[in-house]
């Protein structure tokens, strides 16, 4: 079985329209937040089998500063590494 895990995409603006499913714009807490979610989606059954494969959606990159709306994902390579990158750290 398989299952989408959490959305961990940095919220950078209240107004992108999914907002709700993001943990917020802090990339250390979207981290530990993606942890402990995939980690309880893929506990293990009796067996020692996991009872679910999670994936992570949307992540690196995928929101943007400017031109919200127009397909320009050029991220700096600071913000790349500071904001996201981090999580994963």
């Amino acid at each position: 079985l398989t299952g989408y895990g959490p959305n961990i995409n940095i919220l950078r603006d209240p107004r992108f329209g999914r907002a709700s499913e993001l943990p917020g714009e802090d990339p250390v807490h979207s981290g530990l937040y993606a942890y402990e979610m995939v980690s309880g989606m893929q506990e293990r059954d009796a067996a020692g089998y996991p009872k679910m494969l999670a994936f992570l959606k949307h992540y690196t990159g995928y929101s943007v500063e400017a031109n919200r709306g127009h397909d320009n994902y050029e991220v700096s390579p600071h913000d790349m590494w500071d904001t996201y990158l981090r999580q994963y750290a």
